[in-house]
């Protein structure tokens, strides 16, 4: 998803997608850790986007706390 889909996603869309990254993450690594993965760029790919994520909720809460100042 790009950049500026995800900054104008709601706080509670931005936790769905969270969440969902999250539960792959999990997965991928549990593949990895069995054998069956497949795909390692996968496991990097869902890692970065996580941050990204993390990242966006981290901006919107600092943004939302200047703004009550």
């Amino acid at each position: 998803m790009e950049l500026d889909k995800l900054r104008k996603l709601s706080e509670k869309d931005l936790a769905k997608e969270i969440a969902k990254l999250q539960d792959k993450l999990i997965q991928l690594q549990a593949e990895v850790a069995m054998h069956k993965a497949k795909n390692f760029r996968a496991l990097r790919s869902a890692r970065r986007d996580l941050a990204r994520l993390l990242t966006i909720k981290n901006e919107q809460s600092i943004i939302k706390e200047v703004n009550h100042e």
